[in-house]
């Protein structure tokens, strides 16, 4: 018996897993993807054996980081230099954010205590009538086999064109993007009873200043020709008409999750007062934020820059829950600590986002770059 053996260049093995991947040409997609992928079928294959007699245990993530360190390192040696909007001194930090990606968009389950199980197939459409987005726990060749379908990856986002679909019970599969979002009612509606729920709760107590606070108020800053949306309180110098959200400013409270209020004011002698006011969870206060400039006329924006395989969306906010889910199809590309949060999206994926944006009555303004 003789055996051959032949030397691949780094390269050369990184073009063959981009077509097996079918990935497009950005080097973190691919790299992104490959992770995905490993973690996909290590998963999948422990949890499609947990019934039988020869059960695998589920993979815990400590076991997952391991394995992925030893696999893959070698593709990208010193990995979390070349990726310095990731790095923290872990190494196996960028490998984490990938396992939180597929979390976020359902196809990995955490079942308490870092272990994981897989999530079950189906298939997301968009706007373009000819593509489908993937979800769930199953690696790219299981699907292949069960459906006949050829996968593209790119990062977290899977993507198979509907004609190959079509005739295979898979096709019965099918959600749609809202259903993959999660169901919701309209955001003027979804604000107009959350604010109704909250009002109810209202506690009274004594009136006490609101120097500590600050309001959430972009038409005030509107009316002085300026852009922002949470005011001090002691900048606000009129009567304020309703309940207005509100929080502690920042040197009076924690950074994280800050609480949230709705609160009735006052205004005399020039300062607020806070006469009532309930809590309101931090989830619920960043979606609302968004009806609420809705209501005060305030629209928001997002700008999507088309390049090649890719879009980037610039985020001069934080999306809420569900809707923030999407950008989980991509990778972050901004540092740490910036302004803004920019994402890389898959083109694939640019319906799914535009639908996340919309629901939020956010206005996409996409570009192409190194358009005139």
């Amino acid at each position: 018996m003789t055996f051959a053996l032949a030397e691949r260049s780094r390269t050369g093995i990184l073009s063959a897993l981009a077509a097996r991947l079918n990935t497009g040409s950005s080097d973190e997609a691919l790299k992104r993807a490959l992770v995905a992928e490993h973690l996909r079928a290590t998963t999948y294959f422990a949890s499609a054996h947990t019934s039988s007699t020869d059960a695998l245990p589920l993979p815990h993530t400590t076991r997952l980081m391991t394995n992925l360190r030893r696999n893959l390192d070698g593709l990208w040696p010193l990995q979390v230099a070349e990726n310095p909007t990731n790095a923290t001194g872990d190494s196996s930090n960028p490998y984490r954010s990938v396992l939180k990606d597929l979390e976020a968009i359902g196809d990995l389950v955490q079942t308490g205590g870092g272990y994981w199980i897989s999530a079950p197939l189906r298939f997301v459409e968009g706007s373009d009538p000819e593509t489908l987005l993937v979800f769930g726990g199953a690696p790219c060749e299981v699907v292949r086999a069960a459906t006949g379908a050829m996968v593209s990856c790119a990062a977290a986002t899977r993507f198979v064109r509907r004609i190959d679909l079509k005739g295979h019970a898979a096709f019965r599969l099918i959600q749609s993007l809202d259903a993959w979002l999660g169901f919701s009612d309209p955001l003027p509606l979804w604000t107009k009873r959350t604010i109704a729920a909250h009002l109810e709760r209202l506690s009274a107590s004594e009136e006490m200043a609101a120097d500590q606070l600050e309001v959430y108020a972009p038409d005030f800053y509107r009316d002085r020709k300026k852009h922002g949306r949470w005011m001090p309180a002691t900048e606000i110098d009129r009567s304020i008409d309703g309940p207005r959200l509100c929080r502690p400013r920042a040197a009076h409270s924690r950074v994280y999750a800050r609480p949230h209020y709705f609160g009735m004011f006052s205004f005399h002698q020039g300062r607020l007062a806070l006469l009532r006011s309930a809590p309101v969870e931090f989830e619920t206060s960043r979606r609302l934020c968004f009806g609420i400039d809705d209501a005060l006329k305030e629209p928001r924006s997002a700008t999507i820059t088309l390049s090649g395989d890719t879009c980037i969306v610039d985020l001069p906010y934080r999306l809420p829950q569900p809707e923030v889910r999407v950008l989980s199809l991509g990778w972050r590309t901004s540092p740490a600590g910036a302004t803004n949060d920019a994402f890389a999206i898959p083109r694939a994926a640019l319906p799914a986002l535009d639908r996340a944006l919309r629901r939020l009555l956010i206005v996409p303004i996409v570009s192409t770059r190194g358009a005139a």
